[in-house]
């Protein structure tokens, strides 16, 4: 089924929704995956560049923050330690200063929210002499959570001051601040040591703030730190600041939380803990004095990308009601465009039904209305040459059927002189047919009376006469033996015009090998060298290339006659416009300056004392070739041979 065209107001409608497809498609793909090589990047690339960003803000906060916490802390602790009461205090005897030392101990954690314990420990024995706050049941510095040999450090004269985290099963975790407090009768001595305590987990949850900066981006906050080789202790706080504290074995810990407590920072995007795709960014968060936390904020990577997904649907849709009103607006352009058009179309439709009254519409003042302008000055140019020409071909038509009688006329005078002349040839082949029979019977009669009769006389007078009346008696045989041949080659080129051509493929090759092996027995004694070129082939009457290709071998045979090797050669001529075959030989040439004279009856170009025959063996050749519908001409040199070349119709496979 033959499906109609589109018509032009939709091949425009189409061509243009296909251009605003392709750019919103563009648009599309740009917005998905950004331009490759350049700074812009997808949509999803941005929010995750985005999240990943703000993560690393907001840790940078927090670390600047638990640092500032710190750093006051530990100069409020440095500050007690240093208070000369508390030294004065500590110097005197333990019964008149323990009231005292606990009294000044209950009051800075008054002062102090921030701390919840304070103690003060016997730098000899690790016992604690007064504490406050937690920790009034613990006894000595084990409880606390102070190994013996860090003790002894602690205690050593100058040493650094140290804080850490403890990690207590019984206490929770807990952030330690240690000083030594310096006699002051004996600058060189530790008097005692001063220990404040934290838990660990309130400290964080104020550090951290209102939750609006977690519960508002769904970010996960994860804090932690090594208890030895193969153990973590986690904090973990959710967006609503719950805190989940655990004690996970390594293998177990967020993947980005081991790099950041390693100390390295940086984004990740891959699985987390219990393997679900997350984005999170990671750093290490290390305070004065050698404590060190891992910090990581993550968040569940389709979460990261909802926004993302909002956003190219609100874009997706916007492109579409987009396309929407681009294409109707491509159909309200093409109908504005093509209307003109099929006015015009059905304008020339009415002019080719030859009404030339029909005009255009020319409102438009664009290049519409010009065409509209120039179609309808055709129009009338048209109609002008359609009435000039109605009266030409009125004109013409009077003067044809003028002619066509003239014509009648001139057939039917045409028709007489051709019977007449069909009548004159028909009676000149009658004539011809008689003189032939003439030719034939009654002057073939004569010579051969001649013939006989001059043998006769040489059989049975030949005693009564000399030498030279015997002579003259075979002069006159010869010559009626010769003028019997030309009679019988007249006859055969008479009789040419007069054959009905039987045209079929024919082998010339397998035809000149059995001519050449004909002449080879007519001549044993002669060394002829035959070189045939096999498969040439022609369509021909076989009968009359029979007597064409014979007497061209017969002249190159007679020709070649006084050469001690005869060289003849059989061959086809490449050519593209004719199939040209070539009889070429050795023998005595001629000279070019007669080779008009070779296919003209009875002229000779050599004696007959030379080479004998009758001049009209090539006559009869041309005549052939030239009833096939070809040609043929010679090429020579005088004593270096000859070439005959003759064209023929293209043959096939025989």
């Amino acid at each position: 089924m033959k499906i109609a065209p589109l018509s032009l107001q939709w091949r425009i409608s189409l061509g243009f929704s296909a251009l605003i497809l392709l750019f919103l498609g563009v648009m599309v793909c740009v917005e998905l995956t950004g331009i490759p090589g350049t700074v812009f990047e997808g949509r999803f690339a941005r929010q995750r560049g985005s999240v990943l960003k703000d993560m690393e803000l907001i840790s940078d906060l927090f670390s600047q923050r638990f640092n500032r916490w710190f750093a006051e802390r530990r100069r409020t602790v440095e500050g007690v330690s240093r208070s000369p009461l508390l030294r004065q205090a500590l110097d005197s005897a333990p019964s008149q200063s323990h009231t005292q030392l606990a009294r000044e101990l209950d009051i800075f954690l008054a002062t102090h929210p921030d701390f919840d314990s304070i103690a003060i420990i016997n730098p000899a024995d690790g016992s604690i002499r007064v504490s406050s706050g937690k920790i009034t049941h613990v006894q000595s510095d084990s409880e606390m959570g102070i190994p013996p040999d860090q003790l002894a450090l602690l205690v050593t004269p100058g040493y650094t001051e140290d804080d850490d985290i403890h990690f207590l099963d019984t206490r929770g975790d807990r952030l330690c601040i240690i000083r030594q407090v310096v006699s002051l009768a004996d600058p060189d001595k530790v008097s005692a040591l001063i220990v404040v305590e934290s838990n660990l987990d309130n400290a964080l949850q104020a550090l951290i703030g209102s939750r609006a900066a977690l519960s508002s981006r769904n970010w996960d906050l994860m804090l932690a730190a090594n208890i030895n080789s193969t153990t973590t202790r986690l904090h973990q706080y959710d967006a609503d600041l719950n805190s989940i504290q655990s004690t996970v074995p390594r293998r177990n810990v967020f993947a980005g939380l081991l790099l950041a407590i390693e100390g390295t920072e940086g984004p990740y995007d891959g699985p987390d803990e219990l393997g679900q795709p997350v984005l999170a960014f990671y750093r290490q968060v290390k305070f004065d004095g050698g404590v060190a936390l891992g910090l990581a904020l993550k968040m569940n990577r389709e979460l990261a990308y909802k926004p993302a997904w909002v956003g190219l649907f609100r874009q997706i849709v916007f492109w579409f009601a987009l396309l929407i009103v681009g294409i109707v607006a491509c159909l309200l352009l093409a109908r504005a465009i093509a209307r003109p058009i099929q006015e015009l179309v059905a304008v020339a439709e009415r002019v080719s039904t030859g009404d030339f009254a029909a005009r255009a519409s020319a409102r438009h003042q664009d290049e519409l209305g010009l065409l509209a302008v120039v179609f309808n000055n055709m129009i009338g140019r048209l109609q002008y040459w359609y009435q000039d020409l109605e009266k030409e071909v009125a004109g013409r038509t009077r003067a044809l059927q003028a002619s066509e009688d003239e014509i009648r006329r001139l057939n039917a005078g045409l028709e007489k002189r051709v019977a007449e002349r069909t009548a004159e040839l028909e009676g000149a082949n009658r004539e011809l047919e008689a003189f032939s029979y003439s030719v034939s019977h009654d002057l073939r009669a004569p010579l051969r009376a001649i013939d006989g009769f001059s043998q006769v006389v040489l059989d049975d007078c030949a005693w009564g006469m000399d030498d030279k009346g015997k002579e003259y008696l075979g002069h006159i045989r010869q010559s009626a033996q010769q003028m019997a041949r030309l009679i019988d080659d007249l006859l055969r080129l008479s009789r040419l015009t007069r054959v009905e051509l039987h045209h079929e493929v024919v082998d010339l090759s397998d035809l000149v090998s059995r001519i050449a092996q004909e002449f080879q027995k007519n001549e044993p004694d002669r060394v002829i060298e035959w070189r045939i070129s096999p498969g040439l082939t022609a369509r021909g009457d076989p009968s009359l290339l029979i007597i064409a290709l014979q007497n061209l071998l017969g002249n190159a045979v007679k020709y070649t006659s006084r050469r001690e090797r005869a060289i003849i050669q059989v061959s086809q001529v490449p050519s593209d416009q004719e199939t040209i075959f070539v009889v070429r030989d050795n023998g005595a040439g001629f000279d070019m300056a007669y080779a008009s004279r070779l296919f003209i009856p009875f002229q000779r170009l050599h004696s007959v004392g030379d080479f004998p025959g009758t001049g009209i063996g090539l006559a009869i050749v041309e005549r052939i070739i030239r009833r096939h519908g070809g040609r043929i001409w010679a090429e020579s040199v005088v004593e270096q041979g000859a070439a005959f070349y003759f064209s023929l119709p293209e043959g096939g496979t025989v």
